[in-house]
């Protein structure tokens, strides 16, 4: 039975370990919805209640959402709370190629 538990330990250290958190506006304490969380490889979007779960082995996690500025977080298990920070956008941004008027 060691023999068979062991490899099994190592494999999951190896290729990731299952990380849950919540999304939150930092102003209201509300969750938000359809945040997109992101690794080196791998994508998910939370629930409606905010909530993601990612299969992942990097240790620094990307949040984003419309209307709120990305944030970079440690992957920490202690703390699987992400807060937003709101932004007001105040104009339509356009680079050089996408202002082409023809």
């Amino acid at each position: 039975m060691k023999q068979i538990f062991f490899p099994m330990v190592l494999a999951s250290s190896l290729f990731g370990a299952l990380f849950h958190g919540g999304v939150y506006d930092a102003t209201t304490k509300k969750p938000i919805q359809n945040a997109i969380i992101n690794d080196s490889r791998a994508v998910v979007n939370s629930s409606e209640s905010g909530l993601f779960a990612m299969d992942t082995s990097d240790t620094v996690l990307h949040a984003r959402a419309y209307g709120y500025r990305p944030f970079a977080f440690k992957k920490d298990p202690k703390a699987t709370r992400v807060f937003l920070q709101p932004i007001e956008v105040k104009a339509l941004y356009l680079n050089f190629w996408r202002a082409n008027l023809d």
